[in-house]
C-alpha cells in the first residue's frame, strides 16, 4: 500500500480527503531482473509535500500563513536577537542551528510588524514557527498567541504622535513596509491606549495628593507662624515669674510645641486648582470636549484630573443604523454627555471636582476664565461653596477686545492702535502691581483714564511719575508724540467703558492664571487635531491620557508605561525622550529670563509693525463680500522700500587679496549722472601682477577729461596723446576683468577716493551690462584708501595721491593715466607700511554702492512731491530726503492714510527693510510728530 498523500483534484485545487494512490499493474510476463527503490520524488514544488515536509498541509490549508514566495519582498522589521534566539536548535530533533534560506522558509505568518517564519529543519524535516519579533502577554494563564512588543508600541506611538489607522499605513506603505488592516491597528491602538491610561491615572492621582499635602503643609505654616506671633505678643506681657519653670517643663513645652508644627491646618478646606475647557471643534457644535484640572504653579503646574465628554458613540450608532433593535455588542461606550457642547465645560468641571472630593482631595479655589456656570452648579446641585479667581489673561483680553471694538465702530474717533497698546501696558501693570490690594486697585482703576489725559487729581505716587516729580516735565513714554491724549469724546468714551471694569476691582485684586491649562489643551490638540475626529470611540480618551501623562512625567512615560507592562522600556526611546525633556527644560529656564521676555515682546512689536505696512500698502485684498464693495479697486500697491546704503563692514575674510585698481571716465559725477568708463587698470598689491583695458565710451568726454586724461575718442578710434589704442567694448572688458580676478580667492578692491568716484562708477556700469551677481561673488568688498590714509595719518597736511606719492616716495608721476595711478598708489601702501589689519578695518560690502545709485535715483524721482510738505513745515529736507529714498512720493502718504490713517503711516514709515532696518526711521518720536502735521494736512485736503 502506498503512502497516503494530498492531491489534486481536476481543477488543480487540494483535496480535503486523503486518497490512496493505486500501485500499477505489472504485466506477468515481464520478469524483473533489479528492483532498486527510487525513494520519494516530491512534485509540490518549492513548498514540499506532506512526505518531505511534515506539516506542510497545515500551512497550506490556513489564510493567515503566506506559503507562496512573495515573502521575501518589501522590508520587515526584526529583531535579530529574538530570531538568533529561536534558529539555534529545532523544535523536534534538537539538532541545529536552523538554516535561514530560501529553501528553507517555506512561508510567513504576518502580524502587524511581527511575525513568524516557518523554517524547515535540514535533519528531521519538521517545520518550526520562528518568530522575529519579541512578544509579551498582558496575563500569561489566558489562552491564545502572545502579541508582538512592536505592535504594541506601534499603539502607544500611534495615540502619542501618528494618529489614526491611514496616517500609519500611510508611513508604513511609504517605507514599503507591508499595510496593517485598520481593524488590527485598532486592536492595537486600544490595546496600548489601556497601558497609557492606567499610567496616567496613577500619575494624576499621585500628583494630585502631592499638591494637596503640600497646599495643607503650606496652609499650616502659615497659621503655626501667625500662632507664634500672638503668642510671643501675650508672653510680653506676662510676669517675669513665669519663666522660672523647671527642666522638665521646657522640655515638655518643648515637645509640644515641636508636635503643634506638625498639626494640620485647621482652617484648610481645600486646594486651589485651575481649570480650562478645549473643544475638538471650533464653534460650539463640537461632539467632544476635555477639560484639564491642574495644581499651581508653586506645586508643579502638573494634571491632575482630566474628564472627556462625548455626544456619540461610533459603535452604538452603527448598531442603531444597522441592526435597528437589537441590543449593541458589549463595548466600552464613551456617550457620556446628553446635552449641548456649551454645557461640556461645566459639567466636566463638575465631574472633575466631585471625584476629586471622592478620592479625598476636594478643591476650594477654582482659577479660570469667567465663561461658565461653573460656580454656580457646584453650588447648586453638589451644595460645594467653591471660590472662583478669573484668569488675568483672559480678563485683559476682555478688556483690550473692547478698545478695539471701540476703535472699529467708532471711524472719526481718534484712538489709534498705539494708543491701544498703550493702555494695554497700562492695564497689565495695574493688575500686576495690585494683587492683594483691592482699594489701591480700584483707585488706581479710577485713576488710569485721567492720568492719559494729563488729569492727575487721582493719581498716587506710587504709580504716577508726574506725582513723584512735579517740577520735572513728565512724559508719556507710550502715547503717541509723547504727550497726554486731548480728545474730550474720547476721554468720554473710555470712563464709559472703564465703568464696569472699576465695579469689579475687589475681582481683580485677586487674579489666578490657567495658563498651564492652556498649554495642557495645546499638547491634548496635538495628538488630537481639531480636523481629524477621534471621538466616536476611546481613542479621544486614550490622547488626553497620554498628554497628561507627557506634561506630568516628561517622554519618558512611554518608557515608564512599558516597564510597567513587562515590555523593554527601548534601547533608543530612552535616551531619545531624555534628550527632549532635557531640551525642554532648558527652553522653559531661558524663556524666564528678563532678556528673553524683553527679546518677546520686541518682536511681536515687529510683528504688528510689519503687518501694518504690509496691510497698508497692499490695500484691500481680503475682507468678507469685498467683491461688491468700492474697497476691491483699491488695489494699488505702493512700492517695497529700497534699503539706504550701510556701507557696512566685511565681518572677516580668510587670506584675502588686495587688487588696486583706478579708472579713467568721460567726465566727473556731476549731478548724481555717472560717466562711462575709459580705460581700467588694476594691480594685485602682492604678486605684482596687473590689468589694463582700453573702452570706447557711449558719452562724449567732456573737455576737461581729454586735457586730464589724454585720451580722446574721435566716434571711430581712440587716442591717448596722439597715439592710437587697441580697444574692447565695455562688456568684454568686464568679463576680461573678472577672469582676470578669479585668479585671485577673495578679492578685495582697493581705489583712492573709490569711495565717492571710481566703485560708484565701476558698480554701475557692471549692473548695467547685466554682470552685477558674478560681480558679488567674485569681489568680496571695497577698500577706499583716501579714508585709509586718513584715519591712519591723520597729520598730513593733503591727502591727493600726488600728494602721498611726495611724502611717502619722494616720487612725481604721470597722474590721471589708470595704470600710472595704480602703480603709484601699490608703492604709496608699501612705504607708508600699511598692515593687512589695517586695510580690512575699512572693508566694506561690495553691494553698498548699487544700493546708493538705487537710493539716490528713487530721491531725485520723489523729492519733488515732498517740496510743499517742507515749505509747511510738516518735516525738514532730511526727512523728507529718506522718505523719498526709500521709494515714496507724497501721493503714496496719501494713499497710504486713506487706507490705514496715522497707524498706517507710523507702520510703513518704521517697518524694517530686507536688511533689517527702518525704511525711514526707528525714532518714534519723530515719526510720530511727521505723522500727525502729515495727517492734519492730508485731513483737510
Amino acid at each position: 500500500m502506498a503512502d497516503s498523500v494530498v492531491c489534486r483534484d481536476k481543477r488543480g485545487r487540494f483535496s480535503k480527503t486523503l486518497q490512496e494512490t493505486s500501485e500499477p499493474e505489472v504485466a506477468e510476463n515481464i520478469e524483473i531482473d533489479h528492483n532498486y527503490g527510487v525513494g520519494h520524488l516530491c512534485i509540490a514544488g518549492a513548498t514540499g509535500c506532506a512526505v518531505c515536509c511534515p506539516g506542510i498541509d497545515k500551512l497550506l490549508g490556513s489564510t493567515k500563513i503566506n506559503t507562496s514566495t512573495s515573502w521575501h519582498s518589501g522590508r520587515r522589521l526584526v529583531e535579530w536577537g529574538t530570531l538568533l534566539d529561536h534558529l539555534k536548535f529545532c523544535s523536534r530533533c534538537y539538532n541545529g542551528p536552523l538554516i535561514l534560506s530560501h529553501e528553507t522558509i517555506k512561508g510567513e505568518m504576518k502580524c502587524g510588524l511581527g511575525g513568524y517564519l516557518y523554517i524547515q529543519c535540514t535533519s528531521c524535516q519538521e517545520l518550526n514557527r520562528v518568530p522575529y519579533g519579541s512578544t509579551h502577554k498582558e496575563n500569561p494563564s489566558s489562552k491564545g498567541m502572545p502579541s508582538f512588543c512592536v505592535n504594541t508600541k506601534l499603539g502607544a506611538a500611534m495615540i502619542d504622535a501618528l494618529g489614526g489607522p491611514q496616517r500609519v499605513n500611510n508611513v508604513l506603505s511609504t517605507l514599503n513596509l507591508p499595510p496593517i488592516s485598520h481593524k488590527n491597528l485598532k486592536v492595537m491602538e486600544r490595546r496600548a491606549g489601556e497601558m497609557i491610561e492606567g499610567f496616567a491615572n496613577l500619575s494624576m492621582d499621585q500628583r494630585c495628593r502631592e499638591a494637596f499635602e503640600a497646599e495643607k503643609s503650606n496652609a499650616a505654616e502659615d497659621e503655626n507662624g501667625t500662632e507664634n506671633m500672638l503668642e510671643t505678643n501675650t508672653d510680653s506681657h506676662t510676669d517675669m515669674t513665669d519663666t522660672n519653670t523647671d527642666s522638665h517643663t521646657d522640655m515638655t513645652d518643648t515637645n509640644s510645641n515641636n508636635r503643634n508644627e506638625s498639626v494640620p491646618a485647621v482652617n484648610f478646606s481645600g486646594m486651589t486648582v485651575c481649570a480650562d475647557h478645549g473643544w475638538q471643534k471650533r464653534g460650539f457644535d463640537s461632539l467632544t470636549g476635555h477639560t484639564f484640572l491642574m495644581s499651581k504653579r508653586e506645586y508643579g503646574n502638573k494634571v491632575i484630573k482630566t474628564i472627556v465628554k462625548h455626544r456619540t458613540c461610533g459603535t452604538c450608532k452603527w448598531w442603531k443604523r444597522n441592526r435597528p433593535g437589537r441590543k449593541p455588542r458589549p463595548h466600552r461606550c464613551v456617550w457620556n454627555h446628553r446635552g449641548s457642547a456649551r454645557l461640556m465645560e461645566s459639567q466636566a468641571g463638575m465631574q472633575a471636582v466631585k471625584e476629586l472630593l471622592e478620592q479625598g482631595t476636594p478643591v476650594k479655589t477654582i482659577e479660570g476664565d469667567g465663561d461658565n456656570t461653573l460656580i454656580a452648579r457646584l453650588k447648586s446641585e453638589l451644595n460645594l461653596t467653591v471660590t472662583k479667581k478669573f484668569d488675568k489673561n483672559h480678563t485683559i483680553k476682555n478688556i483690550v477686545a473692547r478698545l478695539y471694538d471701540l476703535q472699529k465702530n467708532n471711524k472719526n474717533l481718534k484712538i489709534s492702535s498705539l494708543v491701544i497698546r498703550h493702555l494695554t501696558k497700562s492695564i497689565k501693570y495695574v493688575f500686576a502691581k495690585n494683587q492683594g490690594q483691592p482699594d489701591d486697585m480700584k483707585n488706581n482703576l479710577e485713576a488710569l483714564i485721567p492720568h492719559q489725559f494729563g488729569d492727575h487729581s487721582l493719581c498716587q505716587p506710587r504709580f504716577c511719575g508726574y506725582k513723584r516729580k512735579p517740577s520735572v516735565k513728565y512724559l508719556h513714554r507710550s502715547l503717541p508724540y509723547k504727550t497726554p491724549l486731548s480728545d474730550p469724546v474720547l476721554r468720554e468714551k473710555l470712563q464709559n467703558l472703564f465703568e464696569p471694569v472699576i465695579l469689579k476691582a475687589a475681582s481683580y485684586a485677586d487674579l489666578g492664571s490657567s495658563q498651564a491649562c492652556e498649554h495642557a489643551n495645546r499638547a491634548a490638540s496635538l495628538r488630537a487635531p481639531k480636523h481629524l475626529h477621534y471621538g466616536e470611540s476611546e481613542s479621544l480618551d486614550f490622547r488626553v491620557k497620554a498628554s497628561a501623562a507627557c506634561i506630568n512625567e516628561g517622554r519618558n512615560y512611554l518608557s515608564e508605561t512599558f516597564k510597567r507592562h513587562g515590555l523593554s522600556p527601548g534601547s533608543f526611546t530612552v535616551p531619545y525622550n531624555s534628550k527632549k525633556d532635557h531640551e525642554r527644560e532648558k527652553r522653559q529656564k531661558k524663556s524666564k529670563l528678563p532678556e528673553q521676555k524683553l527679546r518677546r515682546l520686541k518682536l511681536k512689536e515687529e510683528r504688528i509693525t510689519s503687518k501694518g505696512a504690509c496691510e497698508a500698502t497692499e490695500g484691500a485684498s481680503y475682507e468678507s463680500e469685498i467683491s461688491f464693495s468700492e474697497q476691491a479697486e483699491d488695489i494699488e500697491r505702493i512700492p517695497d522700500a529700497i534699503p539706504k546704503p550701510l556701507f557696512t563692514a566685511v565681518s572677516s575674510l580668510d587670506n584675502p587679496t588686495f587688487v588696486i585698481i583706478d579708472l579713467e571716465t568721460t567726465d566727473l559725477i556731476r549731478r548724481n549722472i555717472i560717466p562711462h568708463i575709459v580705460q581700467i587698470a588694476a594691480k594685485e598689491h602682492r604678486t605684482q601682477t596687473s590689468f589694463n583695458r582700453y573702452i570706447p565710451p557711449q558719452l562724449p568726454m567732456s573737455n576737461e577729461a581729454e586735457k586730464v586724461t589724454g585720451i580722446v575718442w574721435d566716434g571711430r578710434k581712440l587716442f591717448y596723446k596722439g597715439v592710437e589704442l587697441d580697444f574692447v567694448n565695455i562688456k568684454v572688458a568686464i568679463s576680461d576683468f573678472f577672469m582676470w580676478l578669479n585668479q585671485f580667492s577673495n578679492a578685495v578692491l582697493v581705489a583712492h577716493n573709490g569711495k565717492n568716484f571710481d566703485f560708484r562708477v565701476l558698480s554701475t556700469a557692471v549692473y548695467n551690462c547685466n554682470m552685477y551677481d558674478n560681480f558679488t561673488q567674485i569681489v568680496m568688498g571695497f577698500i577706499d584708501s583716501l579714508a585709509l590714509f586718513r584715519s591712519n595719518f591723520p597729520k598730513i597736511e593733503k591727502y591727493n595721491q600726488p600728494f602721498l606719492a611726495q611724502h611717502f616716495c619722494k616720487e612725481e608721476y604721470n597722474a590721471h593715466n589708470a595704470v600710472d595711478d595704480v602703480n603709484m598708489l601699490d608703492k604709496i601702501l608699501i612705504a607708508a607700511n600699511v598692515s593687512k589689519e589695517l586695510m580690512l578695518k575699512l572693508c566694506y560690502n561690495s553691494n553698498s554702492h548699487l544700493l546708493q545709485e538705487n537710493f539716490i535715483k528713487a530721491k531725485a524721482k520723489n523729492l519733488p512731491s515732498f517740496h510743499p510738505l517742507i515749505a509747511s513745515g510738516v518735516m525738514k529736507m532730511t526727512t523728507a530726503e529718506n522718505i523719498a529714498g526709500s521709494g515714496l512720493n507724497c501721493a503714496h502718504l496719501k494713499l497710504i492714510y486713506t487706507r490705514k490713517g496715522e497707524d498706517g503711516l507710523i507702520d510703513v514709515l518704521m517697518s524694517k527693510t530686507a536688511f533689517g532696518k527702518p525704511r525711514v526711521s526707528n525714532d518714534k518720536k519723530l515719526m510720530c510728530s511727521v505723522v500727525q502735521k502729515m495727517g492734519n494736512m492730508f485731513s483737510e485736503l
